[in-house]
């Protein structure tokens, strides 16, 4: 369970800087705020399940908000 917790907190830290240009997006792809919070939530989940690979990128901004359209 420890490196569960040790991992999510390495996620919040690198996700993080990505949260307000995520939601921006999100916002203009969904026009809703309450739909935009849920298309965010989605590509955060996915974005954790896949986290050893994103970690690695190095373009994660970029990764990240592609991730927003096939959504």
């Amino acid at each position: 369970m420890k490196r569960r917790g040790i991992e999510r907190d390495a996620f919040e830290r690198e996700a993080f800087p990505y949260l307000a240009t995520l939601f921006r997006t999100a916002y203009r792809l969904a026009g809703s705020t309450a739909d935009a919070e849920d298309l965010a939530q989605e590509v955060l989940i996915r974005l954790y399940r896949d986290f050893s690979r994103w970690q690695t990128m190095d373009q994660r901004q970029g990764s990240t908000l592609r991730i927003c359209r096939p959504v």
